[in-house]
């Protein structure tokens, strides 16, 4: 008979901290102490597992775990054994603000210290995680590898992925994978993840070892499906139940969501208005999907189990099979709303130390969305640009060396492999066309000479060495001349 009053008094105690809050109907209050406190319980999260942030969060494994597992805030789980996470939608009666944080690798080299691709679930948000955990890739822990002679750094494992720079012989790299033919090893170069050729480095055992990473691989959590509650939260201190995706500042993260593959450099929110819908909106940076670049400010819906997982995204190429949907995604891409930016406003206080960079709301630098490489279109009118010598800049309608195949809209007709060194290409991302030829170097080895690659190997003009005119003897400048012995005796002793 006393069952049901222990369990009513233990209720009690349970919401005792919070009764202050439902009872004044605080909701700031609330708002605030779940972002502080997911501040704190979450901090120093490591890559590849999630935080229990703020009450209440329900999750599923793919093993059995113990009956206290993940069961209040502070507790942390790795993702290969995370099935599904949902966060409660907020209740002020309760006293209860579902948040969660994962820490996801994505394609982030190891090579890359405390960088990763951040999910932060607020509200009412479920995750169930796509990526099976015997499928899920780990890389391995930065190896350094060095090149045996001058190297060509690629996009991708592939003599047919465009080249991002080039290294000479005795350069040390690091390495966290290799492809799953050994024939390349992906390293962090330039703030993000390339890759290296196999015959020119220096390979050693432990290289050989290394993990096999591929462009269909996937960490965990990194295809994933998504389902937020629909409906506003009348509290202008909370937002609304939303997955807020944030990717390291320095370099372009691929992700599958709901079926569809995005890449961002940015921070994004993704909610889904309806059983078949999902919105993605861009707060700072831009993100690219199904062949559209949606900028700041701007949102774009997508259907729900039609996009592109089965491609690859790519934020510099459209594929043909995305014309369709290009056209489409571009008519469907809008201007965030006054009721938008209000939803995400409470964001700006979740607390600094779980996020890459603190999140900034939309400004609307860019004027709409476009296909990836085109330059915006009916850009704001600029004030002329000062005439003074610049570094490649993409986007400035001028093909410069180095931009083909990186600025597609810049170079549109630069074609490598097809036996011409067009504008935009050189020795470094087209060695095909252009060789080794402008790179500073006169390689003899590459049959460079003064007739193949004079810009390289021209010989520097050979001034003639200049006779200096006779200095006529001066008398008094203490420098005793032969003419002045015994006729200045102010420079000079006669006799001597």
């Amino acid at each position: 008979m006393n069952r049901p009053y222990t369990l009513f008094a233990m209720l009690l105690l349970l919401i005792a901290p919070f009764s202050g809050l439902a009872q004044t109907d605080d909701c700031p209050a609330l708002a605030q102490l779940a972002f502080t406190e997911m501040g704190t319980n979450c901090s120093g999260l490591g890559r590849n597992s999630a935080c229990y942030g703020f009450n209440r969060v329900d999750a599923t494994f793919s093993d059995a775990v113990a009956d206290d597992f993940f069961t209040q805030p502070t507790d942390r789980t790795e993702l290969t054994n995370l099935q599904t996470i949902e966060t409660a939608p907020f209740d002020e009666t309760l006293a209860q603000w579902g948040v969660a944080v994962m820490s996801v690798q994505a394609n982030v080299p190891n090579a890359l210290p405390g960088q990763a691709l951040l999910f932060m679930m607020v509200g009412g948000v479920e995750v169930t995680n796509a990526v099976p955990p015997d499928q899920a890739a780990l890389p391995g822990e930065p190896l350094g590898i060095q090149t045996s002679q001058r190297a060509r750094i690629r996009s991708g494992p592939g003599t047919n992925r465009n080249a991002v720079g080039g290294e000479e012989a005795g350069t040390w790299l690091q390495a966290d994978a290799r492809s799953a033919d050994g024939a390349w090893f992906r390293i962090l170069y330039g703030g993000g993840p390339a890759w290296v050729g196999r015959d020119v480095i220096s390979v050693t055992p432990e290289a050989d070892a290394l993990p096999v990473v591929g462009e269909e691989t996937r960490t965990p959590m990194q295809a994933f499906y998504v389902r937020t509650q629909v409906g506003r939260v009348a509290c202008d201190d909370v937002s609304d139940s939303m997955l807020v995706v944030q990717g390291p500042k320095s370099m372009t993260v691929n992700f599958t969501a709901n079926e569809t593959n995005i890449a961002i450099g940015s921070t994004i929110t993704l909610t889904t208005p309806s059983e078949d819908m999902m919105e993605l909106m861009v707060l700072d940076g831009e993100a690219t999907l199904n062949g559209v670049v949606v900028p700041e400010g701007f949102k774009v819906t997508i259907p729900i189990g039609e996009g592109d997982a089965n491609t690859t995204p790519t934020p510099t190429a459209t594929s043909t099979a995305q014309a369709t949907e290009t056209s489409e995604g571009l008519e469907n891409c809008q201007e965030m709303t006054a009721d938008d930016l209000q939803a995400i406003q409470a964001l700006g206080n979740i607390p600094w130390q779980l996020l890459n960079y603190p999140i900034e709301m939309p400004d609307r630098r860019e004027p709409d969305c476009r296909k990836p490489g085109e330059p915006p279109r009916n850009p704001e009118p600029t004030e002329a640009p000062i005439s003074v010598p610049v570094g490649v800049t993409c986007g400035n309608n001028q093909c410069e060396a180095g931009e083909a195949g990186t600025c597609p809209g810049d170079c549109p007709n630069a074609v490598c492999q097809n036996g011409v060194c067009e504008p935009g290409e050189d020795a470094f991302n087209c060695d095909v066309d252009c060789g080794f030829c402008g790179n500073g170097a006169c390689n003899s080895g590459q049959g460079e000479n003064e007739n193949t690659c004079p810009a390289d190997c021209d010989a520097p003009e050979v001034l003639p060495i200049s006779t200096p005119e006779p200095v006529a003897p001066v008398c008094g400048d203490l420098i005793c001349d032969d003419s002045e012995i015994c006729e200045c005796f102010s420079d000079c002793v006669c006799g001597t």
